[in-house]
């Protein structure tokens, strides 16, 4: 994946979280919304190295459940929403 594509997966990832509201998707549900929304990713390892820098960068925020704790969730935090609305994507 080139740096541009690079960037609108990540952008992309937190467009969707954004959208998700109060709903937390795990893994398998971003790379379903993110293949749907037309996004180039040939696989959820792709997704979860993006997840990583997000978490990293401290625009995502990674949860686990009460009920199946190995079920990553995942939500946008503060900063996160602040990019966006910077963007004019939020």
């Amino acid at each position: 994946m080139n740096t541009e594509l690079r960037a609108l997966v990540r952008e992309g990832i937190l467009v969707s979280l954004y959208k998700s509201g109060s709903y937390r998707p795990t893994l398998a549900v971003l790379f379903i919304q993110l293949t749907r929304a037309g996004h180039a990713i040939g696989s959820q390892e792709e997704v979860t190295r993006e997840l990583g820098y997000l978490i990293d960068k401290g625009f995502v925020a990674e949860e686990r459940p009460v009920v199946s704790p190995e079920l990553r969730q995942y939500r946008i935090t503060a900063a996160g929403s602040d990019y966006l609305a910077e963007r004019g994507l939020a």
